[in-house]
């Protein structure tokens, strides 16, 4: 499923803008390496993760994300017109923000979280085996 979506570019790159309450910030592993798996919202079951090939997925339902392009942090995500494509894996890349949405069947809503990734996790070798990511929940 393909929903069209986009957005403006931020309107001052060196504005920065506060995290929003409830920021989370979490080292993700990809699956390859332990598959972290993200849960943002305790009243849904719905999870996300970072997949082998390095892409953020739905991990037991359907999450729909969109790569919003390079921001400085969440607080870019908050007052951010949409106008292009969502998709059910998107790759990960550092310094870029994402906006991402799921259906909560059994409340009847929709959830949608704004993700930053602030880089990548490297191992000993300098392998990337995940990535470190913030997240909030949309009220």
């Amino acid at each position: 499923m393909l929903l069209t979506t986009g957005c403006d570019e931020i309107s001052n790159p060196n504005n920065f803008i506060p995290d929003p309450p409830g920021t989370v910030r979490v080292s993700m592993r990809s699956d390859n390496y332990g598959g972290t798996i993200i849960r943002p919202d305790l009243r849904a079951d719905s999870r996300f993760w970072i997949n082998r090939s390095d892409n953020f997925e739905g991990f037991n339902a359907e999450w729909f994300f969109t790569s919003v392009g390079e921001v400085n942090g969440l607080g870019d995500l908050l007052d951010i017109y949409i106008s292009g494509s969502f998709a059910n894996q998107v790759a990960v890349v550092p310094k870029h923000g994402y906006l991402a949405w799921t259906l909560d069947v059994m409340n009847i809503r929709i959830i949608w979280i704004g993700i930053y990734v602030i880089d990548w996790l490297v191992d000993a070798s300098g392998g990337i085996i995940g990535a470190e990511i913030q997240y909030f929940l949309f009220d």
